[in-house]
């Protein structure tokens, strides 16, 4: 392992309340799970990354740097063979940060991908249809600045006091007429997903990063595409899960970057992409 994460800690000593728009949304992905009552089969937590794995599949989520306490590592002890819609039941029940994680991580081992592009990731899309025109981004991202040369102005809206970010006063103001927004999967974590799809609405929304959930009820909520992970070789990627591997370890040991679209886009990406079911 080359790479041992380094990512801030989970923004704010707790998430807030869960507020009525994000209850709505994240009962209306549980009820989408395909896979709900599939048992668990173990669960793996690194510094980066916590893993579920069942039967068919293996779903992470991102931790924040948030470290499950002895009372949460001991009901994660006991979660295997509990059905993933328990697990997944955290993100509706839970407000100690680890424990979120691990429900998206269970909510995302229920989900089958729908029809996706494999070799297409965030920044292609965005920079596609963000160029010269106002973009916000929704989290810090290595391509952030490469983004920010291809969009007309790209607006950082961030929790974390990093360079060059828009202030949260005036978040509602950008998300209401920028063209294009990217959002952090990982807003399901700080219970603000949302917020942004509801006030970008009118724009091309995409929810990036492996912690995304691959779930068509999204495209309801007002996303027009999923980019997010595909895992080709599970033993591997969950071992560098346990031993504290960030995202581009894990896409050497076994995963996959891959976009799913809403109907409502009639195009697809240019390049190399690849349609797979």
């Amino acid at each position: 392992m080359q790479h041992i994460c380094t990512k801030g800690p989970f923004p704010g000593p707790q998430p807030p309340e869960c507020g009525e728009e994000e209850r709505v949304l994240l009962t209306n992905l549980l009820s989408g799970m395909h896979r709900p009552q599939e048992q668990i089969e173990s669960i793996v937590a690194g510094a980066a990354f916590v893993a579920v794995r069942s039967a068919s599949r293996v779903g992470i989520a991102s931790t924040l740097g948030a470290a499950p306490g002895s009372g949460e590592r001991e009901r994660m002890r006991k979660l295997p063979g509990s059905t993933l819609r328990e697990a997944a039941g955290l993100l509706l029940e839970q407000s100690q940060p680890f424990m979120l994680s691990l429900g998206l991580a269970a909510l995302n081992c229920s989900l089958d991908p729908p029809a996706c592009e494999r070799g297409v990731d965030a920044l292609d899309i965005l920079a596609q249809k963000g160029r010269g025109a106002e973009v916000a981004l929704v989290g810090h991202f290595p391509f952030t600045e490469r983004l920010r040369r291809e969009a007309g102005r790209l607006h950082l809206l961030e929790l974390r006091d990093v360079p060059g970010r828009t202030p949260p006063e005036d978040w509602d103001r950008v998300l209401g007429r920028c063209r294009v927004a990217g959002v952090t999967a990982t807003a399901l974590l700080t219970r603000s997903l949302a917020y942004f799809l509801n006030r970008a609405g009118q724009g091309y929304v995409v929810i990036l990063g492996p912690s995304t959930p691959l779930a068509p009820v999204l495209f309801e909520q007002g996303a027009s595409a999923l980019a997010g992970s595909l895992i080709t070789d599970p033993s591997s990627v969950l071992r560098g899960i346990e031993q504290g591997g960030c995202y581009r370890d894990l896409k050497k040991l076994g995963m996959e970057q891959i976009v799913c679209r809403g109907d409502d886009d009639g195009q697809r990406s240019a390049g190399s992409g690849r349609e797979v079911r």
